[in-house]
């Protein structure tokens, strides 16, 4: 997740994860898509605290993805290894990306063997762009979505898809 644009405000703002289910946010215990972590078979990270939520509840910290880190030109990552079982929490800082932030931690147990998509929320209150970015190695393709989330409602996502050139 790229943050083209970020601004904080409010005690809660953006939230990043995965979902096993993007349809049943919407429609989740809370009826609310920005709780993404409250739906079964979902995992995120807010930055009102940096606290890593899943089932409903706070399972770890990861104190760098907060409003007073974030910045506009910043990246953060999830990865998946459901060999291992575990994820991987990344947040690149800086204005080159140079400062790395990461939290590791173990994959809960319903969500191994989960084909789970990228999930990013936002209060209503604006003043963020991301884009989404998404690679897996069984799926050798680039796909990118740059929505500017203040105009969700307006338009829709343009998705372009490149072929990654497989390294020899």
């Amino acid at each position: 997740f790229d943050f083209i644009q970020y601004r904080a405000m409010g005690s809660y703002h953006a939230a990043y994860g995965l979902t096993a289910n993007p349809d049943g946010i919407q429609s989740g215990p809370l009826g609310d898509f920005g709780w993404i972590a409250e739906t079964p078979g979902s995992i995120c990270v807010s930055d009102g605290r940096g606290a890593i939520r899943h089932a409903g509840r706070t399972v770890c910290d990861f104190p760098a993805f907060t409003m007073s880190t974030l910045c506009t030109g910043i990246t953060a990552a999830v990865s998946v290894d459901h060999d291992k079982q575990t994820l991987q929490w990344v947040l690149f800082l800086g204005p080159d990306g140079q400062t790395r932030e990461q939290c590791d931690m173990a994959l809960p147990h319903d969500l191994i063997g989960q084909q789970l998509f990228p999930t990013f929320s936002s209060t209503s209150s604006g003043g963020i762009s991301v884009r989404v970015r998404a690679d897996s190695p069984g799926a050798p393709q680039w796909q990118s979505c740059e929505v500017d989330v203040d105009a969700l409602e307006k338009t829709e996502p343009h998705m372009e898809e490149e072929q990654v050139e497989e390294e020899t």
